[in-house]
Order: C-alpha cells, then structure tokens, then sequence
C-alpha cells in the first residue's frame, strides 16, 4: 500500500509541473484513479483484516476467561468431590463401628444364653463333639440339641435376619478306624456332622438360605497337644456382611 501511494505522490508531481504531453496527462490520470481505487480498496481490506484481528482478539479474551472460570469450577467441583468421599469415607466407618459394636453386643447375649459354649480362636461357637455326637459317627445327640435352643432362638429373631451361618466341621488328625464303611476320611465326618447341625437349625425354623456348611478335618485344630478330643468339633460362625464379614470371636 506504500509503494501505490509513492506511485499516486510521483505522478501528481508530474502532472503538477508540466513536463508530460496531453496523452501522456491522461494516461497518468488514468493511472492515478486506478490506484486511488486500488489505494480504497486496500485500505478497505485492512480495515476489515484489523476489524476481525480486533474480533479475534476479542474472542480469545473471552475464551481464557472462560477458561479460567472452568478452571475455577473445575477446582471447585474437585474440592467438592473430595470433601464429600471424606464424609463417605466418615460415614462408612461410623456405620462399621456401629454395626460392630451391634454386632458384639448380640454376640456376648448368645454366650451368655450358652455359657458351656466356647469360642474358638477362629470366630465359631465351639459344640464339642462328646456332647454333640457319639465318638465315630454323625448323627446330632439330644443334649446337644438342647443346648442348641438358646442359639436357635436368638439365630431366629429378626434382629439376625441379615446374618449368615457357617456351620463348619472339624476332626482331629487320628485317621478314621472303626467307621472306615461310613467316612471314608477325616473330611467326609466334618461335613457329615456340620450338615446334620445345619439340618436341625434349618428344621427349628432358622432360613436355609442363609446357612451353609464347611469341612476342614484336622487342618484347624484347636490344640496340638493333648487333649486331642479339643479338635473334635463343630463351630457355629455367624457372619455380619455389612460389618466386613464379622464372626462371634472377630478372629477369622
């Protein structure tokens, strides 16, 4: 745009002299509205190129403004965030203590409706296989059923309606003799006799669906040293799931 301007500036000095002829005049006329048009139209685009760098520049303005406000947002939104996983994180552990603590108050009720029952260092309630059943065989003995009832009770209020029960038999390491016919191995007696334990719960009335059984023979003994008849046994574990899978002795 310069250079049409020194053109338009050297031909108006000319003609402003008087050194060129009549055609040479016209011609230089000619030349000088040209490029008055090409100057006009020039100036026009770089009015508009200005217009949409100032428009451009406008928008980028805008657009890291709002970048800055999503920023802000997004750090609030974050803040947010982590304070409400921190009251979860609260909320789930007062829910645990407090299903907990529920949990080992009925708990020491049951033992208290059963004091002759221990518990084990595994969690069960411990029914010892010389008042449960007669030596080498499965079936469920009448004292053992009476001392059953206190738990069958409690295991039926509603206050244990989310509780499930392991019913889980244990041997000791002695392989079978005299019932060899019958059990085959130490595992086959453990299942034998914490099924004929669930079947009685399932018959006083406790819900089958929330019972279920284990056999784990000599693989969780109780004592290693005499007497071994501590190892014959049948645990009763009561599972809280909302406590994390809580049991009456919280040592499993």
């Amino acid at each position: 745009m310069k250079k049409i301007t020194f053109v338009i500036v050297s031909l108006t000095c000319l003609l402003a002299t008087g050194c060129v002829s009549q055609a040479q005049h016209k011609k230089a006329q000619d030349e000088i509205r040209e490029l008055n048009y090409k100057l006009s139209a020039a100036e026009k685009n770089l009015n508009k190129k200005n217009r949409e760098l100032d428009t451009s520049r406008q928008k980028a303005k805008l657009a890291q403004r709002e970048a800055a406000n999503i920023k802000d947002r997004l750090s609030s939104n974050n803040n947010r965030m982590n304070d409400m996983q921190s009251d979860m994180v609260g909320f789930k552990e007062r829910v645990r203590a407090e299903l907990a603590a529920k949990f080992q108050k009925q708990m020491g009720e049951i033992q208290q409706a059963m004091p002759t029952v221990e518990v084990s260092s595994y969690g069960g309630l411990v029914l010892e296989s010389g008042v449960f059943f007669l030596p080498g065989r499965h079936e469920l003995q009448p004292a053992g059923k009476r001392i059953l009832k206190p738990l069958i009770d409690k295991l039926k209020d509603p206050e244990f309606a989310t509780y499930s029960i392991e019913i889980s038999g244990h041997t000791d390491s002695d392989p079978i003799k005299h019932s060899k016919k019958r059990y085959t191995d130490n595992y086959i007696l453990a299942a034998n006799r914490a099924n004929e334990v669930r079947r009685y719960l399932v018959q006083q009335g406790v819900s089958k669906a929330r019972t279920y059984i284990s056999a784990w023979g000599p693989e969780r003994p109780l004592t290693a040293t005499s007497p071994k008849s501590k190892n014959r046994r049948v645990e009763i574990v009561i599972h809280q799931e909302d406590a994390s899978t809580m049991t009456a002795g919280s040592k499993r």
